[in-house]
Order: C-alpha cells, then structure tokens, then sequence
C-alpha cells in the first residue's frame, strides 16, 4: 500500500456563532478561506499547518463620533498546527 506523504489543501469555510457573552452586534456567519499543507511520516504519525483568512467582518460596528463615521472590520485569522497519531 502506498501512503500519499505530503498534501497541500485550500477552500472555503463557514462558521456559525453558537454563543455569545457579548451584547455587542455579532454577526451569526463568519466566511473564510483555508490554506494549508501536511506531511505523513509514517502510516500513523503525520503534522499539518493550516491558515485562516477572513473574509467576513464579524461585527456590525458602525459609529459616528465627533464628525468622524468609524466602520472597523474585525475578521478571524486562525494559524493552526496539528499532530496526528493514527491508532
């Protein structure tokens, strides 16, 4: 059997707010984009790398303050690493 030892991955994300403590205007949707590369060593033991990028706000701030209309974009970015065992 021949074990694939590297991968390169990418695509699209969804993310759904399960809960909040804030009160602020949180979206319920966050869209991002995944980059991301791995390697098996063995046929059990691999690592990978993963990066996130947002591409969604997820707040809806707007403010006007002293003549001056402030619309900030918060967006997630996430870099993962990962280690797998394969039992």
């Amino acid at each position: 059997m021949t074990v694939l030892n590297h991968c390169v991955e990418a695509g699209p994300q969804l993310g759904l707010l399960v809960s909040s403590k804030n009160i602020d205007d949180e979206k319920s949707v966050d869209v991002a984009f995944n980059l991301g590369a791995g390697y098996n060593f063995t046929d059990n033991f691999s690592v990978g790398i993963r990066y996130t990028i947002g591409l969604s706000s997820v707040y809806d701030y707007n403010d006007y303050n002293n003549g001056y209309y402030y619309n900030d974009r918060y967006t997630n970015n996430v870099l993962a690493l990962t280690a797998a065992y394969k039992f």
